[in-house]
């Protein structure tokens, strides 16, 4: 039998099997992109609270005043741990320190409110204790007929539960 040495030189079948290799891949990626799901918005969930439990200050002081709530089981909620049981830390205010902000445009806006706020989302029978916390006293002073006076007596908490 002669031998052909011209009969293993034609690349036609891996060609053949590398477009269709591609034609498959090409296939399943284009099925794959069709069956991806756009991703759906999360609906937030409701936010129900029992009681609020607020406390403000000054609008002008520069004190960091802490809030922090205790229910019947122990747990407490603080600037330490902003969540607990039922009762959740809103806003961690830090006086003047986090009233400012600066919009797209560059503009300085200034919201003058010192507030820190707790929710409660059940109720657990039992006694809650409320307390705030002076963290930060800046004693705020001013120059009157050149003598330091210090401003300590204009220093109120007002706390408030609202059901």
């Amino acid at each position: 039998m002669p031998k052909n040495k011209d009969r293993f030189k034609s690349t036609t079948g891996l060609n053949d099997l590398l477009f269709n290799l591609l034609v498959g891949f090409v296939f399943l990626f284009i099925v794959a992109f069709l069956l991806i799901n756009p991703p759906t918005k999360k609906e937030e969930a409701p936010k129900k609270a029992e009681y609020l439990i607020v406390i403000e200050w000054d609008t002008n002081s520069s004190d960091d005043i802490d809030l922090w709530v205790m229910d019947p089981n122990r747990t407490t909620v603080s600037f330490t741990r902003k969540e607990g049981g039922l009762l959740n830390l809103e806003k961690d205010d830090l006086g003047i320190a986090n009233d400012t902000w600066i919009t797209p445009q560059g503009e300085r806006v200034v919201i003058p409110i010192n507030r820190e706020v707790v929710t409660m989302r059940g109720i657990v029978p039992g006694r809650y204790q409320i307390a705030a916390h002076v963290y930060s006293y800046r004693n705020v002073s001013q120059m009157v007929d050149g003598e330091r006076v210090y401003n300590e007596d204009s220093r109120t908490i007002t706390a408030t539960l609202i059901k």
